[in-house]
């Protein structure tokens, strides 16, 4: 299953390009939310074996829990 998220000051995330959050607003707020961390790289193994990874210092991880349970696959 995928899913995207766009995290944007637009009223529809297609428009974010004209309303543009900088790197440095983006690491400020990540800096100041304690349920996020900057992480830096993602990671995930590939289908038929090897790994993707991809590096970018506005990379976070959200570390809180959602008040939903989840489901088992």
């Amino acid at each position: 299953m995928g899913y995207d998220v766009h995290i944007t000051r637009a009223e529809d995330w297609q428009e974010g390009e004209a309303k543009p959050i900088t790197l440095d607003e983006w690491l400020a707020y990540v800096n100041s939310d304690p349920e996020m961390r900057l992480e830096g790289v993602a990671e995930i193994d590939a289908a038929g074996g090897g790994l993707i990874r991809i590096q970018d210092k506005s990379l976070a991880i959200w570390t809180g829990y959602s008040e939903f349970a989840t489901r088992a696959a």
